[in-house]
């Protein structure tokens, strides 16, 4: 078993947002609806994606962007169904913050190459209003900006200007993220466990990352984030290994053969592709941990990251699907952890 269960004695304080939530879970999509998205004739695409649950304003000859507006609105209305049932809880203002982030990675990238910020970039859901933010980068105005988040940038920036690489910016703040889910969401052993898998799981990659666009590895001890089982001396062993022994070491960690294969070829081919796939998978398998948690925070979160995945996976398959991507190809980016 690649994770062993965790039992949960779960708190009451959480009974009626647990039931409704429990509720929710029936209607996550399974493998085979995925599987519909992708093979479906692309003239009956728009029906298949409301079928499954999603909103479909324009549903004569869809778009990108009228795919992309369903899955947002879907996001949004999970975050105020989270809101409601947790009025006292600082975790819907946690979640809302990912999109803080991402939005900050892309307008500091159009500030840095001097490109105008497109709407389509930004998503109007976080904690910072879009307009506040967009002041914030283009004259520096810090009203209503958290000094966290100023310096979570401020990181950003500095890891750019030692490496001029717009990726670095992106790394910086996935860690910078994950290092806040995790100082605040930290007393749940559930959570603090699927933080440290995640952990582990942005290292390895971002150890990759790091060789494939040959940075010095002292740029990703700046990133290392150590909330996972995996120690730095494991990655300070593989700093300048060859796949094999990257693959091979990896194989004996609790993560196993399989990530360990797909880590090699990731370098082999200079792609991430499969080995995000896995790595989703694997989070879906901890997560399905969560069966064993009678109410609790818990339950919530979990299901705000499986509808997470759910949006995200649906997303890829649809933009493949319009870009007339082969149905064996479509096939591949859904993760092997969904039923």
């Amino acid at each position: 078993m690649l994770f062993q269960p965790i039992i949960m004695t779960g708190d009451t304080r959480y009974a009626y947002a647990s039931g409704v939530i429990r509720a929710k879970e029936t209607r996550l999509l399974r493998k085979a609806d995925f599987y519909k998205l992708a093979e479906i004739p692309i003239d009956e695409l728009g029906k298949a994606f409301e079928e499954a649950g999603y909103y479909l304003k324009n549903s004569d000859n869809p778009g990108v962007e009228d795919y992309e507006a369903g899955l947002v609105e879907a996001e949004r209305e999970t975050l105020s169904l989270i809101d409601e049932l947790l009025p006292d809880s600082r975790l819907p203002f946690y979640l809302k913050a990912k999109y803080d982030f991402a939005n900050a990675a892309y307008l500091l990238k159009c500030r840095i190459s001097g490109e105008k910020p497109q709407d389509a970039g930004i998503v109007h859901i976080g904690n910072i209003g879009v307009t506040r933010l967009r002041r914030f980068f283009a004259a520096g105005e810090k009203e209503k900006i958290p000094d966290e988040f100023i310096h979570s940038i401020e990181q950003a920036e500095q890891e750019y200007d030692a490496t001029k690489n717009p990726a670095t910016i992106d790394i910086t703040l996935d860690m910078e993220y994950l290092s806040l889910l995790k100082s605040c969401l930290e007393k749940s052993r559930f959570i603090k466990e699927y933080i440290g898998l995640k952990s582990d799981l942005l290292n390895i990659k971002n150890l990759i990352r790091t060789r494939l666009l040959k940075l010095p590895y002292g740029f990703f001890k700046t990133i290392f984030v150590p909330f996972g089982k995996l120690p730095p001396q494991f990655f300070d062993e593989l700093s300048d290994k060859p796949e094999e022994v990257v693959s091979s070491k990896l194989s004996v960690s609790y993560l196993g053969r399989r990530l360990g294969d797909e880590l090699a070829k990731a370098i082999r081919e200079k792609s991430f592709l499969d080995f995000d796939v896995l790595s989703e998978a694997y989070e879906l398998l901890f997560l399905d941990n969560i069966k064993f948690c009678p109410f609790g925070l818990e339950l919530v979160y979990a299901y705000w990251e499986m509808i997470t995945f759910e949006i995200n996976t649906v997303r890829r398959i649809i933009l493949a699907r319009l870009s007339g991507l082969p149905e064996e190809k479509i096939r591949r980016i859904i993760p092997y952890g969904y039923l």
